[in-house]
């Protein structure tokens, strides 16, 4: 069948949808070749294969895999599941035996639903809950295989499903049964706070209201919440059975995220705790949960186990040090530009962080010990902009934002005596307009000729402010 064939209409939505899985077809085709024609490889042992590669699985949040997997979304369509066939009125049973996609299964009912009048494309579309694109994924090898099916391999990131997901609605379920304290279980939750500070258990902080703003909380810290939910109800005598319903859950979680291998056992208690929770939620919660907890990542935590058995440990394959990355590379950085050539002020800004880390590291093989400034030399071949020419030599800045005090991260002698608003301390480093500089200390750069383009490194005879 032509892809051309089952090119959308005119709606702005499914040209968008269009474009976006043509392109997708474009990065998985030397794959979908890959496959059919395999690749000649040799095992552990030597022995040479024929290697056809699959797409195993794709990671993602809800909305992201619908999109991925051309599916409609939403709890107007009657197949929200990306995976699965099961109606939108059984999202909450997670006793139900599912039936999965198949990229056979979506393609047979698309000659008929292109037949159709427009009016009745819309329609037709909610009701078989797929969109009118060729989907860029089809078409990979072993695609109506167990192992090879793309849909199979469609995985909810457990941190979106369950931190992002459930465990949010479950603690907006407690603030509508207890809206009168919400402050005392936010002055509870600070008591804990200022009692531990681990680097894995960060609960909010000094000044954040958890439970009047859950909702702009990031993963980490609702997983530390989740942890001490349970003992800070039983501090404020809430009811055995809201206790154990969200201890349940936590239970759930734990084994999910933090259990370090998973044996068929192990899987089978979990399936039986999943069948076993959410009757327990919905009868707690289910007044004040809009659906009653029938939602898509829901019905996504009956998939879980076969994830489990299909990739190993959810924690293999979160996207959680992925989000984060993106946060504290992309995000941050671009907040604190001036929003025109954001491009470059992030790249500079990611240049300077990497070039302070390596200026942190000690040449292991010197027997004094002294920091070498290869980042500044790598930097200077390779002509970064975060080195600027100052009076016959060149001094490296680093943006306000990033560092407050140079002298502190270099630990020279006066990192006490650098003030932001004297713009100067005795070993040379300072701030101007472009930023904190250094030009002097452990390390510095200056040109050896004018006009010859080469430079040589200066070392200080100290280190942290002893002579050597």
């Amino acid at each position: 069948m032509d892809e051309k064939t089952l090119a959308p209409g005119s709606d702005i939505t499914h040209r968008k949808l269009d474009v976006f899985h043509r392109a997708l077809a474009l990065i998985f085709g030397d794959m979908k070749q890959l496959g059919e024609d395999g690749e000649r490889l040799r095992d552990p042992f030597g022995i040479p294969r024929i290697v056809h590669p699959l797409l195993y699985a794709y990671v993602g949040d809800y909305p992201e895999l619908c999109k991925v997997a051309g599916t409609k979304s939403g709890h107007k369509t009657n197949f929200p599941c990306p995976r699965c066939l099961v109606h939108r009125s059984q999202m909450s049973n997670l006793g139900i035996r599912v039936q999965h996609r198949t990229e056979m299964g979506q393609i047979t009912g698309y000659p008929t639903m292109m037949a159709l009048p427009p009016e009745g494309r819309v329609e037709s579309e909610k009701l078989n809950s797929q969109h009118l694109v060729w989907v860029g994924i089809w078409g990979l090898p072993h695609g109506n295989t167990l192992w090879g099916n793309v849909y199979r391999g469609m995985m909810c990131d457990i941190m979106h499903m369950s931190l992002l997901g459930v465990f949010k609605h479950i603690v907006g379920c407690l603030r509508g049964l207890f809206p009168k304290e919400r402050d005392s279980f936010d002055q509870t939750l600070l008591t804990i706070t200022d009692w531990s500070r681990q680097s894995f258990f960060r609960l909010p902080g000094k000044g954040k209201k958890y439970f009047a703003n859950v909702g702009i909380f990031q993963a980490f810290e609702h997983a530390a919440v989740m942890q001490v939910l349970p003992v800070l109800l039983q501090l404020h005598k809430k009811s055995a059975d809201i206790v154990l319903a969200v201890s349940m859950y936590v239970c759930w979680h734990s084994d999910v995220w933090l259990r370090p291998y998973h044996t068929e056992a192990s899987l089978r208690h979990l399936e039986r705790l999943t069948k076993e929770l959410l009757p327990m939620l919905i009868k707690q919660f289910g007044s004040k949960q809009k659906s009653e907890f029938n939602l898509p990542k829901v019905h996504a935590m009956l998939h879980v186990p076969e994830d489990i058995r299909r990739a190993g440990l959810p924690v293999h394959y979160c996207t959680d040090t992925y989000e984060h990355l993106h946060i504290s590379l992309v995000k941050r950085p671009y907040r604190g530009s001036n929003k025109r050539d954001a491009e470059e002020q992030i790249t500079r800004r990611a240049l300077a962080a990497e070039l302070v880390d390596e200026l942190m590291r000690t040449d292991e093989d010197t027997e004094d010990g002294t920091v070498r400034a290869v980042a500044l030399r790598r930097a200077l071949e390779t002509g970064s902009p975060a080195l600027t020419g100052r009076d016959g030599q060149t001094t490296l800045y680093w943006p306000k934002s990033l560092v407050k005090n140079m002298c502190s991260i270099l630990e020279h002698p006066c990192e006490n005596d650098l003030s932001l608003k004297r713009n100067s301390c005795v070993c040379g480093c300072g701030m101007d307009g472009h930023g904190v500089y250094c030009t002097a200390g452990d390390a510095r750069v200056e040109q050896a000729g004018q006009g010859s383009g080469q430079w040589r490194e200066i070392f200080a005879p100290r280190r942290h402010g002893t002579e050597m």
